[in-house]
């Protein structure tokens, strides 16, 4: 093993471990997430970020420490064993990470497009004249016009 594999396998173990937190993380996010409503959601999207951030700069350093010793990570793949091994376990635990992301991202889509809804069912409703006296006319509320109209 030249000097540099030690250090690039170093940077490799310490990206897998982040990508195991960011598994987890989505992991929890995916529990709050099939609950209605979504119990505890804004800590785990703060962890989200934050785990985001370390994975790129961890990226960034793998790729400047790539660069040094003049290879790029298109050819991880044909370097040594121990190197390559952990770059396509690495690569198959982020695939599995965006597809949990993906599946998230379409849930909170759905979440997002229903309270929308309802929100403006409600927001019709209130719209609505409150009561009505006497004759038959309106009092209360406001007036967006009729249905008929619309």
């Amino acid at each position: 093993m030249s000097f540099s594999q030690p250090h690039l396998i170093a940077q490799l173990d310490a990206l897998q471990g982040l990508v195991r937190q960011f598994q987890d993380c989505l992991k929890q996010e995916g529990r709050a997430l099939s609950q209605w409503p979504p119990q505890g959601l804004w800590p785990v999207q703060e962890e989200k970020i934050r785990l985001v951030r370390d994975l790129e700069n961890a990226h960034a350093l793998l790729s400047n420490t790539l660069q040094a010793q003049g290879h790029d990570m298109k050819g991880m793949d044909s370097m040594p064993a121990a190197i390559a091994q952990r770059w396509q376990a690495l690569r198959k635990d982020l695939a599995q990470c965006h597809e949990l992301n993906t599946t998230h991202e379409r849930c909170l889509v759905k979440q997002q497009q229903a309270t929308k809804q309802s929100l403006e069912l409600l927001m019709l409703k209130l719209d609505q004249d409150l009561t009505y006296g006497r004759q038959g006319g309106c009092q209360g509320g406001r007036r967006l016009g009729k249905i008929g109209l619309a």
